[in-house]
């Protein structure tokens, strides 16, 4: 059984979930529908299945969750990681007198190759262009310590454009990807679903080393949606790691339904998370969580009430921090602030 070639309809049985349809369109199996909304095709080129729910805007077409086999099984289990996907996957093909022949670094591999819009070209661990580390201090307010310790630089060109060149922020993610951050106009955009090669979470251990498989060394965790909002956490704190918490990064609100079993491994669970409505949907979700399993929850946007996000909560504590500083400076010179 090849495992791309698994056909949609099998796996949503092996869940126990609802398995008629209406020609092409599914029942979706994340809530209950009287009419179907899950489009189920697959690529005659090479079998691949795939799936796409438009159950959250139907009318518009606009895609609110999709992918492969792993993607399905991911939210289907509730898995952090598409390794631990695949072993479920093993584990229900073995019952069943089956097997997956594709190993699990033919299907990173795989996974790897599928094109995202963004080439990556080079990425490495100095920040040999200053600019870089410039915006990072002079607009996000994170010194250069923290954003090294977490983030590296990335040089990727445009699959449409490939004469262009960009060298950006890399944040990096559990699947083998980057969150990327510019310092141009649009910097202050999440490069939504451009990863250099595949999106995913990003777990960190509380004394601030990576964990791709999720571990868990605290039983308190610290969940941000981006990588930015991250490290203002942690420069407002005053630390260089964590601590006495787990952290997990979304990178993007639709990446939240993975961070479950992670974030269940936990007894306290601190969300922050940005105020708007992406935001507040997956505080909610998470909170739902936490609810049923009766951990500690606690939502931390209140430090931060009347910002976007925590990041821009922190530039405007350093900007009045700024101010405060200059008045006490015009006060013992005698000088009057303009």
């Amino acid at each position: 059984m090849r495992l791309f070639t698994i056909p949609v309809a099998d796996i949503l049985s092996w869940f126990g979930k609802r398995v008629d349809h209406r020609g092409y369109m599914y029942y979706s199996p994340f809530r209950e529908e009287s009419e179907p909304s899950m489009r189920v095709s697959v690529n005659s080129a090479d079998g691949t299945w795939l799936w796409a729910d438009y159950g959250g805007s139907p009318k518009s077409g606009k895609k609110v969750d999709g992918g492969g086999c792993l993607d399905m099984v991911c939210r289907l289990g509730n898995f952090s990681s598409y390794k631990d996907a695949l072993k479920e996957l093993e584990r229900i093909a073995e019952s069943r007198g089956m097997a997956v022949i594709e190993e699990e670094s033919r299907v990173e591999r795989k996974r790897a190759q599928k094109p995202t819009g963004i080439v990556l070209d080079s990425s490495g661990a100095l920040f040999t262009r200053r600019a870089l580390v410039r915006y990072a201090k002079e607009v996000r307010g994170i010194p250069e310590d923290i954003l090294s310790r977490y983030c590296c630089q990335v040089t990727y060109h445009p699959r449409s454009k490939e004469g262009s060149q960009f060298t950006v922020i890399g944040f990096p993610n559990n699947e083998g990807g980057y969150a990327l951050r510019g310092t141009g106009a649009a910097s202050k955009s999440k490069f939504k679903s451009k990863f250099s090669t595949a999106s995913g979470i990003t777990t960190i251990k509380a004394d601030g080393s990576f964990s791709p498989k999720g571990g868990v060394s605290s039983d308190k965790c610290l969940l941000f949606e981006g990588f930015m909002d991250f490290m203002s956490y942690l420069v407002w704190k005053g630390v260089v790691v964590p601590g006495d918490a787990d952290v997990c990064v979304l990178n993007s609100t639709s990446m939240v339904s993975y961070s479950r079993s992670w974030v269940e491994s936990h007894s306290k669970v601190r969300t922050f998370f940005d105020n708007d409505k992406a935001g507040s949907k997956a505080t909610e979700e998470v909170q739902s969580w936490c609810t049923g399993k009766g951990l500690d929850f606690k939502d931390g946007r209140s430090a931060y009430k009347g910002y976007k996000d925590l990041n821009e909560a922190w530039t405007a504590e350093l900007e009045r921090r700024r101010q405060v500083r200059e008045r006490k400076a015009a006060k013992s010179t005698g000088k009057k602030i303009k």
